[in-house]
């Protein structure tokens, strides 16, 4: 019986970039910063998948927190200075 193989707990900068929708150079950059944690094996810098899972949370949790934006233009009925 054949078992499906569970999520890797460390992804490859490629991998974590795409999960992210970001380019390498910006999580290097953010792996430089402290953003997110890299682990070093070798030459090879991977990232651990609960850190790139806990920062795309942290960003959905900041979202729904926020109040909607508003159209451009304004509120509904608003001119702004506009005559």
């Amino acid at each position: 019986m054949l078992h499906p193989s569970p999520a890797p707990s460390l992804l490859t900068l490629e991998e974590a970039a795409r999960r992210l929708g970001i380019g390498r150079t910006l999580l290097r950059r953010m792996i430089a910063a402290g953003e997110l944690p890299d682990v070093r094996l070798g030459r090879r810098h991977l990232v651990p998948s609960p850190a790139v899972d806990r920062f795309i949370e942290r960003f959905v949790t900041v979202a729904e927190a926020e109040p909607p934006l508003e159209p451009l233009g304004g509120p509904p009925g608003s001119d702004h200075g506009r005559k």
